[in-house]
């Protein structure tokens, strides 16, 4: 106590002001007593001190709190908008998705008619698809019956095309002779020339003419017998195009035989019509069965459609109540969303509470370490602790809201985590096999850094083992050393190496403890980087807490104010809060509802598989039936086609048997026919009298049974009445004859009877067997009646078909008589021509010779054409003068004669071809007639070709 008391006096001495060097002794008890209660009081002081100390720091840090408490509310009035927003959001989309289930129901009404009138059309198509198959497969038989006609009328055009190819080989071997003929006439023309040189020769000799001339005359007389020849071989192609003509005419002949052939098809033709009228009754009768089989299967058919129609409604409607468990998982995760951020704005929210009770506490610190200086310590004690309250209020009031933000967190995250338990067990399983394939792949990397490590050790090894194999082979190879010398080079071999062991055990320790130093005084250095950034940032701090106390004594102020608004908007966000909780209640309520729902779908979709199990069931049991049905009528139909091929080989030898000489084949077929019915109907009264005998047997046969019961009862009364008689021993002579009377007629009865069983049994044979027999000639007649249908087709085909081919016939009758008479006009035309130009060369060579002896000869030729004129007077003969008869003698190109034979056409089809004369001075040279009516006979042929091309398409 005395150093403690000493050191307080020597405080106090210093605060006054006080000198040790003036010090004086205090021995008073008075002293002591002051001094004592001075020590008191300035612990006293120090304490409430410190403890005021702590209250600013609080009130400070209350403060910065509340700083943070207002940062949070403005942080939390933000989000409360944005939630809001979202809210409305939901609630639009909400009704955005309310507005799509009704679109989407309506437009399941829709897809359902539609789907109804879809499959009403595929019904219908199937029908015509049937209907049309059906027709498909008569077209397919009438396209056989027309594919052999054409192949008839194919094997015809070839005929018509060998005849063409015959007629052009007989072409090329006239036009062969003309060429030939046109070489004679050319080398007749080189022999003219080479005798009009001679006689240009002659005429300068006067004295040898006449005998020139003699020749001359011998020499024309032998080129007109050349000129014969060529004549003659004219007649000759002329007799040839005889021939042609003639083989025409024959072809004719076949033709007209051909027509002839086809008007015979025509009337059997038309007998198998007359036969199809009668078959298609037949056939109408099959096709009714064949309809109602048909429409037992499409029965069948629609069974099974409108049950596969309410499997797909079940099957949408299930896909509608999952895209519905989708939306509301969707709708869910975002709830959960929503509820994880407004967890993180409230952990927000305390760490800037925190901060800003901090801050407040800091800025009261300061306030206060001011405030010291100018009030005194009870009034300071009395604001910090009525600022504690207050704050302590407000703590309270924020502790209990975030105690409640915090229990309806818990059960958001309560919902959260049964909803996202599966998502985490999801992301924990994929995070863990990530992680397993980062450590698989870390451990893969350590391997192969090991394996690398072991190879280059391994490889070390190696070599030094191959060194030591070296030194080893070296210390054996060496026959000097003794067995002692080598244990002891062993010995010092181990010795080395175990002070290199050593040695590398202490480098690799003294290695470790190096880097243990080293990463020691990383992490010194490390630290005091730290140490020196805190005091640098601590300087910075004071620096800005001295700016900042002069700004605290506004902000104080303005932070009350702010803290009544807090309080206020605390309240609201309360309310919201509660809003926010029944919103929530209702999102529950409404996936409850939705989970019951899914239950009760669930449910009902077990009721519909068991439903569709049985339904399937039973339509395989109806198929199956079915199927046995399908093979009882295959079955009865591969019989009844057996028993029709049958009854037709009967039919056709019948028809066959019952033809006279007289009738046709159709009219013993309907005779035949007439004679079926009349069996039938004679079959039918037979069968109706076996049915009345039938009926007067059995009638008989019941009044039998009745006598035969009452005689049984009259015998049993009979026996009876024996046995009494039998018991008195009394017998009598007329009962016992009587006994044999009653029993011969019982035989007799019983014998009766069994003879009229047989009969009956019989009776229902025989009507059984002609029943069948009704059947089969029932069955048989569709059966004609269907053929007949068909037969009446294939007719009506045919007479089409032979229409088509009588016009294309008769076209190519017209083609072919075109063609004849363009022939016969050409020849014509080409024989006049021909006579005309055979005299035009005549004469030409007469009017040569002519003036030739009028220059040569010696006489003047004023008498010679006095004597000329008198001739022609006498003989009414005009001839030209002998100069002025000149003409141009020119030959015709071909393209050139192609234009005047084209020009030259009349309009009856014949050709007037100009005639080339030759003028009496020019040489004489004949024109190529024979070149003129090869290309006219070729112009002929292309053009009746193209014709009949045209024809034929």
């Amino acid at each position: 106590m005395v150093d403690h008391s000493r050191i307080l006096i020597e405080e106090a001495l210093k605060e006054t002001g006080w000198q040790s060097n003036f010090a004086f002794p205090m021995a008073s008890e008075e002293n002591k007593y002051l001094i004592n209660l001075l020590s008191e009081v300035k612990v006293k002081t120090r304490l409430l001190e410190e403890e005021s100390i702590e209250y600013r720091e609080k009130n400070d840090k209350l403060r910065t709190h509340m700083a943070l408490i207002q940062h949070e509310r403005a942080i939390t009035e933000a989000v409360l908008l944005e939630r809001q927003r979202e809210c409305d959001a939901l609630r639009h989309q909400m009704h955005l998705a309310e507005r799509e289930i009704g679109r989407t129901q309506q437009d399941l009404h829709q897809l359902k008619a539609k789907r109804k009138d879809v499959n009403t059309r595929i019904g219908s198509l199937e029908n015509e698809i049937f209907m049309r198959s059906n027709e498909l497969s008569s077209i397919k038989s009438q396209m056989d019956y027309d594919q052999n006609l054409i192949d008839v009328y194919l094997d015809a055009c070839e005929e018509d095309v060998r005849l063409r190819e015959r007629l052009a080989a007989v072409q090329h071997v006239d036009d062969s002779r003309f060429a030939m003929l046109n070489s004679e006439a050319g080398r007749l023309s080189d022999k003219r020339r080479e005798v009009r040189q001679k006689l240009d020769t002659v005429v300068s000799k006067n004295d040898a003419l006449r005998l020139r001339v003699g020749a001359a005359s011998d020499r024309c007389r032998k080129e007109n017998q050349g000129r014969r020849d060529v004549l003659h071989v004219w007649e000759t192609c002329v007799n040839q195009m005889i021939k042609r003509d003639e083989d025409y005419t024959a072809l004719d002949k076949e033709y007209d035989q051909m027509l002839e052939k086809i008007k015979n098809q025509t009337q059997r033709v038309e007998e198998t019509k007359k036969m199809s009228l009668l078959i298609q009754e037949d056939i109408k009768n099959s096709e009714r069965s064949i309809t109602e089989t048909n429409k037992e299967i499409w029965d069948a058919r629609c069974q099974l459609q409108k049950i596969n129609e309410d499997l797909d409604t079940t099957q949408d409607e299930l896909q509608a109540l999952q895209r519905m468990l989708e939306r509301t998982d969707n709708d869910f995760r975002s709830t959960m969303a929503k509820t994880k951020l407004a967890k993180q704005t409230i952990q927000d929210l305390r760490t800037n509470f925190g901060q800003l009770l901090d801050k407040i506490e800091n800025t009261e610190k300061l306030y206060q370490r001011v405030r010291d200086t100018r009030l005194s310590e009870e009034q300071l004690t009395k604001m910090a602790e009525e600022q504690l309250l207050a704050n302590e209020k407000c703590h309270r009031q924020a502790i209990t809201y975030q105690q409640q933000l915090t229990a309806t967190s818990f059960k958001k995250i309560d919902i959260r985590n049964r909803v996202n338990s599966e998502s985490t067990t999801l992301q924990a399983l994929h995070s863990g096999a990530i992680n397993t394939l980062k450590g698989l792949k870390k451990h893969a990397d350590s391997r192969e850094s090991e394996l690398i490590k072991l190879d280059e050790l391994i490889y070390k090894a190696q070599l030094y083992n191959q060194r030591l194999e070296q030194r080893i082979a070296k210390l054996e190879a060496d026959p000097l050393l003794s067995h002692d010398e080598i244990t002891m080079k062993n010995q010092q071999i181990k010795s080395l190496q175990s002070e290199l062991d050593a040695r590398t055990k202490t480098c690799l320790s003294l290695s470790g403890m190096i880097n243990q130093f080293r990463n020691d005084k990383r992490i010194c250095r490390m630290r005091s980087e730290k140490i020196q950034a805190e005091l640098e940032l601590s300087q910075t701090q004071l620096d800005t807490a001295q700016l900042t106390m002069t700004n605290t004594k506004l902000a104080l102020k303005k932070h009350e104010e702010e803290w009544r608004e807090m309080l206020v908007e605390c309240n609201i966000n309360r309310h919201q809060v509660k809003r926010m909780e029944t919103r929530l209640n209702q999102l529950r309520n409404q996936v409850m509802s939705e989970e019951t729902r899914q239950l009760q779908l669930d449910a009902l979709e077990h009721e519909v598989d068991a439903k569709l199990n049985a339904r399937k069931n039973c339509m395989q049991v109806e198929l199956r039936q079915m199927e046995a049905r399908m093979a009882e009528t295959k079955a009865e139909l591969t019989s009844r086609q057996r028993r029709l091929d049958q009854i037709r080989a009967r039919y056709n030898v019948t028809v066959t048997a019952t033809v006279t000489a007289n009738e046709d084949a159709l009219g013993a077929r309907m005779r035949y026919l007439l004679e079926a019915l009349q069996e039938r109907q004679d079959l039918k009264h037979k069968g109706d009298t076996l049915d009345a005998q039938v009926r007067r047997a059995e009638e008989e046969l019941r009044a039998l049974e009745n006598t035969v019961v009452v005689m049984g009862a009259l015998n049993e009364e009979a026996r009876g009445k024996l046995k009494l008689v039998r018991s008195s021993r009394e017998e009598d002579e007329p009962l016992i004859t009587e006994k044999q009377k009653m029993e011969k007629k019982l035989t007799d009865a019983q014998d009766k009877i069994t003879t009229h069983r047989e009969n009956r049994r019989r009776l229902r044979g025989n009507i059984l067997h002609c029943e069948m027999q009704l059947e089969e000639l029932n069955a048989l007649m569709e059966i004609v009646k269907q053929r007949l249908h068909t037969a009446g087709l294939h007719m009506e085909k045919a007479t089409h078909t032979v229409e088509e081919s009588k016009q294309r016939y008769k076209r190519a009758d017209r083609i072919l008589s075109q063609v004849m008479e363009r022939l016969n006009r050409f020849f014509r035309a080409n024989q006049a021509d021909i006579e005309v130009r055979m005299l035009r060369d005549f004469n030409r060579l007469a009017y040569m010779f002519y003036e030739k002896c009028l220059k040569t000869s010696t006489v003047p030729t004023e008498e010679l054409l006095a004597v000329e004129r008198q001739i022609t007077e006498s003989l009414n003969f005009r001839k030209p003068s002998v100069f002025s008869f000149r003409f141009t003698q020119r030959p015709i190109s071909t393209k050139r004669g192609l234009s005047t034979t084209d020009r030259g056409r009349t309009p009856q089809g014949t050709e007037q071809q100009p005639i080339s004369v030759v003028n009496l001075q020019d040489r004489v040279s004949l024109p190529p007639v024979n070149e003129r009516i090869s290309r006219s006979s070729r112009q002929t042929s292309t053009q009746s070709g193209e014709t009949e091309t045209r024809s034929i398409k």
